[in-house]
């Protein structure tokens, strides 16, 4: 069995022409998304992903914003510029805006494959507070990224067809707000949307009908150990629950999806972890309406902020505790006329031991890992 940078290396050679875009491709393309293009990509100037690539590792300037070890998106990053299928790749445009102020982070790019197909690829959520705010936002409003991803899909098909839609976590949740709000005739220009263990939509915010409109064309990939990808948990047709090398919280990473027979490894089902956390999380969203749940996100990540964090790596190494610590004290403060609040408030406390004492075991096997190779 091998991950993402063993595909490339299987793969790498044949060029989309002779074997079109699979689901493979799809989470590459996702991870892809997360490389910061600014210092190397020049705005209305077509350059291959492998030229940009190149500049980017000849200063040795290049920079993920995924929350993954940097280690991990070097060797990625490696894999794919060695790699003649991505190489070729023509970077039609590349975007990307953050604003903390207004919550906004917000980045995508289109690419053209060497079959005259096209990509868009939504990035996901990096390390920034404002990114992890949108995703909570989910909750109970539209936000700013989601409107932005609906802008940028329809330019990109107003001018192409044959097109790809992709993204990892909140990448997959703006591919899928955005091809909700196309219309018919803007659909049909799409020929997959592949959503890699992405939060759903809130029914608030967008109806199970324009879901169903795009439910032939949509494949949904999860880890067993699935968190981010299970809230409003939309159901679709085509999803494939998928084995990671790792667990709990870090088999997000798109890099850890294990592949086999050219095809990622699958499972029968969810884990206990992941049942237990979206268990959690469905008792409190079926319970509160929707000014309680911005009641609630607002007081979390206002009490973050003035703490002076920016960015998650600004927290200790203990951040997760502390995050959870202020999760719980706000998520009190806000259910106080929710029944039952004992049993939620005891969920939320059950769900932070099973997720640290997880994390913990990971650190635990990683620590006795790097002895033995001493």
């Amino acid at each position: 069995m091998g991950t993402l940078v063993n595909y490339l290396r299987w793969r790498g050679d044949i060029r989309f022409k002779y074997s079109p875009l699979n689901l493979m491709d799809a989470v590459a393309l996702g991870q892809i998304s997360y490389f910061d293009l600014r210092n190397v990509y020049v705005q209305g100037q077509r350059q291959t992903l492998g030229e940009l690539y190149d500049r980017q590792l000849e200063d040795m300037s290049f920079n993920s914003t995924s929350l993954d070890p940097k280690d991990d998106a070097e060797e990625f990053l490696r894999a794919v510029d060695a790699s003649e299928r991505f190489r070729s790749a023509q970077v039609l445009d590349y975007t990307d805006i953050y604003d903390p102020d207004d919550d906004v982070q917000f980045s995508a790019m289109t690419l053209r494959l060497d079959d005259r197909s096209t990509v868009v690829a939504f990035r996901g959520t990096d390390d920034s507070i404002a990114g992890w705010c949108e995703n909570f936002m989910i909750s109970f409003t539209e936000t700013q990224s989601q409107k932005m991803a609906r802008d940028y899909l329809a330019k990109v098909l107003k001018w192409h067809r044959n097109v790809y839609v992709c993204g990892h976590s909140k990448g997959g949740n703006l591919a899928m707000y955005a091809a909700c709000h196309m219309d018919d005739r803007q659909l049909k220009k799409i020929r997959a949307i592949y959503l890699n263990d992405s939060p759903g939509l809130c029914e608030d915010v967008v109806s199970e009908e324009q879901v169903r409109r795009i439910d032939p064309i949509t494949t949904m990939t999860l880890p067993s150990d699935s968190i981010v990808g299970r809230i409003f948990e939309p159901d679709l047709s085509n999803k494939n629950i998928i084995k990671s090398n790792t667990s709990g919280p870090m088999a997000h990473s798109g890099y850890s999806w294990m592949i086999e027979d050219n095809g990622f490894v699958r499972e029968e089902s969810f884990s206990t972890v992941s049942n237990v956390i979206n268990d959690s999380l469905d008792k409190y969203l079926r319970n509160a309406d929707l000014e309680q749940r911005k009641k609630l996100v607002d007081g979390i990540f206002d009490t973050i902020k003035e703490g002076g964090y920016e960015r998650l790596s600004d927290f200790k190494e203990n951040g997760f505790a502390e995050l959870f610590g202020v999760f719980k004290k706000k998520l009190g403060d806000s259910i106080s006329n929710i029944q039952p609040k004992e049993m939620i408030m005891n969920t939320v406390d059950e769900t932070r031991e099973l997720i640290i004492n997880k994390v913990d075991d990971i650190k635990a096997k990683l620590k006795k890992n790097d002895v033995k190779d001493k």
